[in-house]
């Protein structure tokens, strides 16, 4: 008897953790995706989750020197490089991106 209430309590432990998992990955269907294929590429070292003004985005921070950093929509198209590259600055495009976003959330990997 206590055999089975030791299994069925480790079972519900591991389906919370589960559900939190999804949960805290569920912000979109794209990004669940490439943090699904995150084993095939060592060059992504995080994938954050903020808040732009009224939209959602997606910051990928890249591993290794000189590579831009990118800045995805809710639907994964790209926004710019707000940081990286030879200069460190990014392209350009979103200057004001690392000033203006709120609610950050690590998504990937996992701590």
């Amino acid at each position: 008897m206590i055999t089975q209430t030791i299994l069925i309590s480790v079972y519900f432990i591991f389906m919370l953790q589960s559900c939190s998992l999804t949960k805290q990955n569920s912000s979109s269907t794209c990004i669940n995706d490439l943090i699904e294929r995150m084993e095939l590429n060592s060059n992504i070292k995080e994938i954050w989750q903020y808040q732009l003004q009224e939209d959602v985005v997606y910051y990928i921070k890249m591993n290794g020197a000189d590579q831009y950093n990118k800045l995805l929509n809710s639907s994964c198209k790209l926004i710019c490089h707000p940081d990286g590259g030879v200069t460190g600055l990014g392209d350009g495009q979103c200057p004001d991106f690392f000033d203006s976003r709120t609610k950050g959330q690590l998504l990937w990997p996992l701590k």
